[in-house]
């Protein structure tokens, strides 16, 4: 999510979104471009909001008893962390902070209706640095 900067941006290379599905990869002069498609690809100017309404219809399931995993991968730098937790010295909250927002919410909701309490199990980000676990 982070913009190319830097020599390596001046130079040409680096990562480019093409369109909400496909990536290029740029590297050094002579080597040839590499593209991949994803589900959904978000450009660098997209706000966490952005990423949160692509998540946001899944979170009911939760409270249905369904597993979700928000997973964010990348190179050192790319802006994993800030995807997931946000800017708190801008007040700005990560997507997994809305999705545990909006899960509250949606508790509340239904037990408000009618529906029966609910019992949450504590949660916390893992982070897997070098590939250790």
């Amino acid at each position: 999510r982070r913009p190319l900067e830097g020599h390596l941006a001046s130079a040409g290379i680096g990562t480019r979104v093409e369109s909400c599905q496909r990536v290029s990869l740029r590297k050094p002069p002579g080597d040839r471009r590499h593209d991949f498609s994803f589900d959904r690809v978000f450009a660098p100017e997209a706000s966490q909001r952005d990423l949160f309404e692509e998540i946001e219809p899944l979170l009911p399931g939760i409270l249905e008893g369904m597993h979700l995993c928000i997973f964010a991968y990348g190179q050192t730098g790319a802006g994993k962390t800030y995807t997931l937790s946000g800017d708190s010295s801008k007040g700005e909250q990560g997507i997994q902070d809305l999705a545990i927002s909006e899960l509250f919410r949606l508790a509340q909701l239904r037990r408000s209706g009618g529906g029966s309490g609910l019992d949450f199990t504590a949660a916390s980000p893992i982070s897997v640095v070098e590939s250790d676990v």
